[in-house]
């Protein structure tokens, strides 16, 4: 990060040509970005990358390197820790998939703010509060069509109301269809999301059909 940071700070100085407003004006760039960065990840913003007592290159580039480090030493714990909020929301979503669950319900429940706990959610866990539940409810519609399961039941049975939102929310996840997966048997047979292969039975029919339309051709 030190090699990055000086390298940075070198190519401010170089393209601001001494122009010490311009100067300022990168470094508030700068500054914003890593700003977004901390809000996105629910952290208060880093100090402020000003000019006040730089005098020299170097003493820029560690000014520039000391924020850096400070974001992302914040940025690693605040991603590797197990926040309570996020627990919560990840329990709900496990144990109440069937109801029509919502970020705002859990961030309620919790008394936070649902933004923050949408932010701090997203930061620990790489996908938002309606991904997960997605998710979730895909990874259990799975296992009950592999069940041999109708697709109206499996649809209510992890929190579908209508089985064509259901259908279609399942197809955007999967790539095929549910009523396709209960024709087709798991490669593997494992808890998560698995590509699937035709049965026996039905890639042999399959063959006999295609064969029979190439000799008739």
């Amino acid at each position: 990060m030190e090699d990055a940071c000086c390298h940075m700070g070198r190519c401010m100085i170089m393209a601001c040509n001494g122009d010490a407003v311009a100067l300022r004006e990168q470094l508030t760039l700068l500054w914003a970005g890593i700003a977004r960065l901390c809000a996105e990840s629910a952290l208060p913003p880093p100090e402020r990358l000003t000019t006040d007592g730089v005098f020299t290159e170097e003493q820029l580039c560690r000014r520039i390197q000391t924020v850096c480090e400070d974001v992302h030493c914040q940025l690693t714990l605040v991603r590797k820790s197990e926040h309570p909020l996020v627990q919560a929301a990840l329990t709900a979503i496990q144990l109440r998939f069937r109801e029509p669950l919502k970020l705002e319900t859990v961030a309620k429940e919790q008394y936070v703010n649902a933004a923050y706990l949408g932010r701090i959610f997203r930061a620990q866990t790489g996908q938002s509060f309606r991904d997960a539940l997605t998710e979730e409810r895909m990874r259990r519609a799975e296992r009950l069509l592999r069940q041999q399961v109708s697709v109206s039941d499996t649809a209510v049975a992890v929190g579908y109301s209508d089985a064509n939102y259901f259908s279609r929310a399942y197809k955007k996840y999967f790539g095929h269809s549910p009523a396709k997966a209960v024709r087709l048997v798991p490669i593997e047979e494992t808890g998560t999301p698995q590509r699937y292969a035709e049965s026996p039975a039905s890639f042999a029919a399959r063959k006999v059909q295609k064969s029979k339309i190439v000799q008739k051709s």
